[in-house]
């Protein structure tokens, strides 16, 4: 599932108004798919730009906000499908220098 950056209350409290029933819906999503018993990873992009991916990102969690470039987070949704280690869990991911791959496997 691709989230939003920030989906904790806070987050919700202190997005601009119009921003705000977006990260709202993307928190009551996160909250359905964790109650199920599907396999799932959730991704919580940055700032999404046009730019050209450079194949590097940071990815965790309690990231400090930034951007990262579409073709990187489908990057990152490629490798969390084929690494199963990712099944379960959920990370941010911004624009970094390490390789996609290595940053997933390593949430």
């Amino acid at each position: 599932m691709i989230s939003s950056f920030d989906t904790r209350r806070q987050a919700i409290l202190d997005a601009p108004p119009s921003f705000a029933p977006y990260v709202a819906a993307k928190y009551y999503a996160d909250e359905w798919l964790r109650s199920t018993d599907l396999d799932y990873t959730i991704i919580h992009p940055g700032g999404l730009t046009s730019d050209q991916g450079t194949g590097e990102v940071k990815a965790g969690f309690d990231l400090a906000i930034a951007s990262i470039p579409r073709e990187d987070v489908a990057r990152v949704i490629v490798a969390s499908l084929e690494d199963d280690s990712t099944i379960g869990k959920e990370f941010q991911v911004v624009s970094g220098s390490t390789p996609v791959n290595e940053a997933v496997h390593t949430v």
